[in-house]
């Protein structure tokens, strides 16, 4: 092809390489074991679920500034299984947006399945560096974005259980690096792996603790999957989000609030905002 051949592809390989030897001795465990059981009416008929759920915890100081923790998660369901979320919609769900998406009942069944099954899975696993003022962490892991209880605009990283939106998170695939700046400030790197750097989550975040409340604010690009409603077609949407949100308290009352503005390359661009307080006596 000759000496001026341009060459168009290249390919960069980048081999993070760690060996970890730990024994049975420097081990810690721990865990718990949740039994759940509830009567569920629907339409006519009552329906009984059974839950159960181990949970296996593995923690250990490698070295001096290298921890490894680790937890599997066993999730065995008796009796009912299978749920369709249309079943727990108010009825004006069905005069008012029914319609709108072009669609029966019937037709849309299928896209709202609940198929709870057995589960063992790793929930998180891994290695976290400390030196000095930098924290770095790989492998799956929690990330917790957002102050609110039920409703995280900022949080890029979770799906939330619309059942239990308080409920325990799964880690999420990650390279992380903290970087402390002051006694309570740091600054936070994310790089959430996909099959593409351009798919892949990058984000960015700062926080500091200013006159009794914890403040943050997050950039984050990120490739997701949405759909277009009426037509129910998924497709990719690069969609960058810039947020704040805060929590702390006055005059003994809590406050907490969050809020995003998200540019989209395809869609509208939206912004959502939640403020909340409570009180404990």
């Amino acid at each position: 092809m000759g000496p001026f051949m341009k060459i168009k592809n290249f390919t960069i390989v980048l081999i993070l390489f760690t060996v970890t030897r730990i024994s049975a001795q420097e081990l810690q465990f721990s865990g718990y074991y949740e039994n759940q059981f509830f009567p569920q009416r629907i339409n006519d008929s009552i329906f009984l679920q059974d839950y159960n759920k181990l949970r296996l915890d593995l923690d250990s100081d490698v070295a001096e500034n290298l921890n490894f923790s680790a937890d599997f998660i066993y999730q065995i369901y008796h009796g009912k299984r299978d749920f369709n979320a249309l079943d727990f919609i108010p009825d004006k769900f069905d005069e008012y947006f029914i319609p709108a998406m072009q669609a029966t009942i019937k037709q849309l069944e299928p896209l709202f399945k609940i198929d709870q099954r057995d589960r063992n899975f790793l929930d998180n696993a891994y290695a976290t560096l400390y030196l000095d003022q930098l924290t770095l962490r790989i492998g799956k892991q929690q990330i917790p974005w957002g102050t609110g209880y039920a409703w995280n605009p900022t949080d890029v990283f979770n799906e939330k259980n619309l059942l239990d939106p308080t409920y325990e998170k799964e880690g999420v695939n990650a390279f992380k690096a903290d970087i402390s700046f002051s006694e309570e400030g740091s600054i936070s790197f994310i790089w959430g792996i996909k099959d593409t750097y351009k798919k892949s989550t990058k984000a960015v975040k700062i926080k500091n603790h200013f006159a009794g409340f914890d403040v943050s604010a997050a950039l984050v690009e990120l490739t997701e999957e949405s759909f277009g409603y009426g037509l129910f077609v998924p497709r990719e949407e690069h969609r960058r989000m810039w947020g704040l949100d805060f929590a702390g308290q006055l005059l003994g009352l809590g406050l907490w609030g969050e809020a995003a503005f998200n540019r989209m390359a395809h869609g509208s661009d939206y912004s959502q905002i939640l403020a909340g307080s409570d009180y404990t006596f």
